[in-house]
């Protein structure tokens, strides 16, 4: 007897799966002119591509009557995700922090502003021969939150990880 997997595989010919993703980020003007990478590749442990609405608008066309048209788009729902700190990806945590620290500062009172402190980011879900089968672009993106790094010393088949929240403008769905 062949198990869900084994028959969905016979009728569709592949199934896609939720855990083989990776992002992009791109980092805004004002942190590279810092010398940091204007790209970085990291791993996010989870996350959900953040949805928007569009409501319906009642038109009277007369008589009484109405007609339904599209309304304005409502900005997307902020980004939370978690990452995955590598040995040769832990700079993206000091740069996220780093990121945060040039919008707002506590001791000087300043504001970044500006498109110099919006960054991008890609998302894309991987299919079973490592092949991109679907990307999504996040558009002018900040992080909110970053949370701190749990360290630790009796989790040891455990990645480090840190949850990263960010306010997302635009989410374009890419054909592929």
């Amino acid at each position: 007897m062949s198990n869900f997997i084994d028959s969905a595989l016979e009728k569709t010919g592949r199934i896609l799966r939720g855990n083989r993703f990776k992002a992009d980020i791109f980092f805004p003007v004002a942190l590279v002119a810092q010398g940091v990478q204007d790209r970085f590749s990291t791993f996010i442990q989870a996350t959900e591509i953040p949805s928007s609405e569009i409501p319906a608008v009642e038109v009277p066309v007369g008589f009484g009557a109405v007609v339904k048209v599209p309304g304005d788009k409502t900005p997307p729902a902020d980004f939370n995700c978690t990452m995955i700190l590598g040995e040769e990806s832990v700079a993206i945590y000091r740069v996220m922090k780093r990121w945060q620290e040039s919008m707002a500062s506590n001791l000087t009172g300043l504001r970044g502003q500006g498109l110099a402190f919006y960054g991008g980011m890609t998302v894309q879900l991987y299919g079973n021969i490592n092949n991109v089968e679907q990307q999504w672009e996040m558009i002018k993106i900040f992080p909110t939150s970053v949370g701190p790094l749990s360290l630790d010393k009796s989790s040891r088949d455990d990645y480090l990880t840190f949850d990263v929240s960010f306010v997302v403008n635009e989410v374009i769905t890419n054909l592929i």
